[in-house]
């Protein structure tokens, strides 16, 4: 009778496994070697099998299932048969952990938390185990050792440190975790790597190590030293192994010996800083607390070569040198363009009649009239030239009527009416270019002379007259005096006074004596970015004054009070700013940029002069015009640094 499906299934997945082991179980003894052959059997069947043939006692977790294949040709004892049975596991994702007498076949991303920890545990550590321990670094920090273990470990498995106490848990495999300890022994060993310092005596421990730096590029045999300067202590600290560290110690050794004249007195040039300015900061920098060495030193400066003379032992020469190389830099240099716009705009009305009549000339008859203060002209003025034969009027639409006898009656209108405009759009651009925290001025305009005293002297005797006056001269025009700062990033502290000034006639100013001048300055600080502008102040004024001069009751009447009345109206608006503009320029490129475009501004300025001239003059090539701007090819750098006692 045939077999049902579901007996097959048991038939292949039990009982053939258990037929093809029994068929090599020994029958005298478990010392017999077994052979062991399965195929696409159940994992289940193995475990009983394992458990049946080694006498352990296995505690299966649910989520332990699947097929396995084994193929052996030779015989095995129990142990390497535990040894195959937990490589069985390991391959299918499983693990057995030991618990007191049973073990536990769990899959692997749980063994990891009931793993053996090593040397606590009462079950002896099999092959197969997973296990925790604790692993010791004795000479070098366990945090440097984690990403060269982290790849040898599955990922299933547990690898961390503890800088504290420089050391490394792992929990994998128990052949595994002696595979790294194993790895861990040949990296962590005592290394011959040590650290020394060196002070030198004579030398400059900066220079020293550029020297050193050079040489170990072209030496092979100096490749493992590192060194490094201390300039606060003038000494050189090197690392490596101890036979690269002996052949630089020999080689500083040789440099660090003093020179063969002997002598404390040092020349040192300078590229960017005054001589004259650094004598009085570096002498403040020397202890003079220390009276064996204040004797001996001296700082001159020499204003022709720019260079300072240093009379010093070799330590305090040392801390100058430090000084002078950090003081002795290429300074920033700042561009400031001010710009001022100054708008006006002004309109005047005028309109009104003025009449007069005299009854008789010698002065006996009635006089009457309207005459007007605020009008261009004076009807009384203008009657009085009339007599005299040379009748004036001012500008403006005025008309006049009448007739004047010095003998007779005398009678006289005056009908004036003028509107006047006037614009004004003035823009000025000055600049100037100044170094960090130097203060530098620009004027363009006149020196104009203002009388500030006078006094006349009378002889006594000879009756001479001798006057004379006392002169002060202003500048008159556009100044401007700014100090920059330069501070962090690109902002610029500026401390500026800005200032235009401009002549006034005066015939134009009631009751002035002398010259009259515009004056509009500022004076203040701010702080801008490089580049950016900003606005400095200004003023906007509007003024409008009205007058209104009339005869009372007659000025106000519908039609005929035009006669009676005089009317001027002044309206005066203007609007002026002042903006900043500054530019930090800190090497040759940007001041190449900065002049090339002034410069070609103005070159074609010059240019379109010349051909606008050449529709009406013959010799417009003769105007002068700025040369084409070439610069000089960059020097080539020198193959070595100068030292500062090297003139550049």
């Amino acid at each position: 009778m045939g077999l049902t499906n579901s007996c097959k299934a048991i038939y292949h997945q039990l009982l053939l496994p258990l037929l093809a082991l029994l068929l090599f179980f020994p029958t005298a003894g478990k010392s017999q070697e077994i052979t062991l052959n399965l195929q696409n059997a159940d994992i289940h069947a193995l475990i009983n099998t394992v458990a049946e043939v080694t006498g352990t006692n296995f505690v299966i977790d649910p989520r332990v299932t699947g097929k396995v294949t084994v193929i052996s040709t030779q015989p095995m004892d129990h142990e390497a048969l535990y040894d195959v049975f937990l490589s069985i596991l390991d391959v299918h994702g499983f693990s057995a952990v030991g618990s007191g007498e049973v073990i536990k076949i769990v899959p692997n991303v749980n063994a990891k938390t009931s793993g053996i920890v090593a040397g606590l545990a009462s079950t002896p550590v099999v092959g197969g185990d997973v296990v925790t321990e604790i692993i010791e670094v004795k000479h070098m920090p366990a945090q440097q050792l984690l990403p060269a273990l982290r790849p040898l470990v599955p990922q299933y498995a547990h690898l961390a440190a503890f800088p504290n106490s420089n050391i490394l848990l792992l929990s994998d495999h128990s052949y595994n975790v002696e595979r790294i300890k194993a790895l861990i022994a040949k990296i962590d060993i005592v290394t011959r790597m040590e650290t020394e310092v060196i002070v030198l005596e004579n030398a400059s421990a900066a220079e020293l190590a550029g020297v050193l730096t050079s040489l170990q590029s072209s030496s092979s045999s100096l490749q493992g030293v590192q060194f490094i300067a201390d300039a606060r202590s003038n000494s050189i600290l090197l690392n490596g192994d101890q036979a690269g560290r002996v052949r630089l110690r020999g080689i500083i050794a040789h440099l660090d010996m003093p020179s063969g004249e002997q002598s404390n007195t040092h020349v040192v040039y300078l590229n960017y800083a005054s001589a004259v300015d650094l004598v009085d900061i570096l002498a403040s920098t020397i202890d003079s607390d220390n009276d064996s060495n204040a004797p001996q030193t001296a700082v001159q400066a020499d204003a022709n070569t720019n260079s300072l003379i240093i009379t010093a032992s070799p330590p305090i020469y040392n801390g100058l040198r430090q000084v002078i190389s950090k003081l002795d830099v290429r300074r920033a240099q700042v561009l400031v363009e001010a710009i001022i716009a100054d708008v006006s705009a002004g309109n005047a009305d005028e309109l009104g009649v003025q009449w007069l009549v005299n009854g008789s000339g010698d002065g006996d008859g009635p006089v009457a009239g309207t005459v007007f203060g605020s009008g261009g002209s004076n009807i009384i003025n203008i009657a009085q030239s009339a007599l005299d034969g040379n009748a004036v009027l001012n500008p403006g639409l005025s008309l006049a009527v009448g007739h004047f006898d010095s003998d007779g009656t005398s009678f006289g209108a005056l009908l004036r009416a003028l509107a006047t405009d006037v614009t004004a759009n003035i823009l000025s651009t000055p600049s100037i270019m100044t170094l960090d925290n130097q203060e530098a001025e620009l004027l363009v305009g006149q020196s104009v002379p203002f009388v500030t005293g006078q006094f006349t002297n009378t002889g006594a005797s000879s009756g001479s007259v001798n006057p004379f006056q006392t002169i002060e001269r202003e500048d008159v025009g556009v100044t401007l005096k700014v100090t920059p700062q330069i501070n962090d990033g690109n902002a610029i502290k500026l401390e500026l006074h800005q200032e235009v000034s401009s002549l006034v006639p005066a015939s134009t100013i009631t009751g002035a004596s002398d010259l009259v001048t515009n004056k509009r300055a500022i004076s203040t600080t701010v702080l801008v970015d490089s580049g950016e502008t900003i606005v400095l102040g200004g003023l906007i004024d509007d003024q409008v004054v009205t007058t209104d001069e009339r005869v009372p009751l007659l000025g106000s009447l519908p039609v005929l009070g035009h006669f009676f009345r005089y009317q001027t109206s002044d309206h005066d608006k203007r609007k002026l700013m002042v903006f900043i503009k500054p530019e930090i320029v800190r090497d040759a490129n940007d001041a190449r940029n900065v002049t090339g475009s002034k410069y070609a501004n103005m070159r074609a300025s010059q240019l379109a002069q010349r051909l606008a001239a050449e529709a009406h003059l013959t010799t417009s090539d003769d105007a002068p015009v700025l040369p084409p701007l070439s610069w000089p090819e960059p020097a080539t750098a020198p193959t070595t640094s100068p030292t500062p006692e090297q003139h550049p």
